[in-house]
């Protein structure tokens, strides 16, 4: 019995000391950033098409979130997130606030482009 019990606790020593090892083999990842979301305006912008009376213009975001996309941080994208809103003629943006500024300036670019 006592034979057993000597292997059973070697076993436990062996186990723990195993994991021991691996856990302070791990290195420490950083935090997750934190994303916010923000609504972003952009009726005054060329995000419109022909509709489908070809007479008026419909909201039609999608250049505008593709070049958000591929500008600012390509690969934030897969946490983050745009939501075009119709109606309100909007993005709805989910995004870490470093990213946020940059869309900002790069939205604030455009207007001035636009700007005659």
């Amino acid at each position: 019995m006592l034979r057993s019990s000597g292997a059973v606790l070697a076993i436990v020593l062996f186990i723990g000391l195993r994991t021991f090892v691996t856990a302070a083999d791990e290195k420490p990842q950083p935090p997750e950033p934190t994303l916010y979301v923000c609504v972003y305006q952009v009726a005054d912008l060329p995000v419109y098409r022909i509709g489908k009376d070809l007479k008026s213009p419909e909201f039609d975001a999608t250049l505008l979130v593709d070049f958000i996309r591929s500008s600012v941080d390509p690969k934030s994208w897969a946490e983050a997130g745009i939501s075009v809103h119709e109606k309100t003629a909007s993005l709805v943006i989910r995004q870490t606030q470093a990213n946020h500024d940059k869309i900002s300036d790069a939205i604030g670019a455009l207007r001035e482009k636009k700007a005659p």
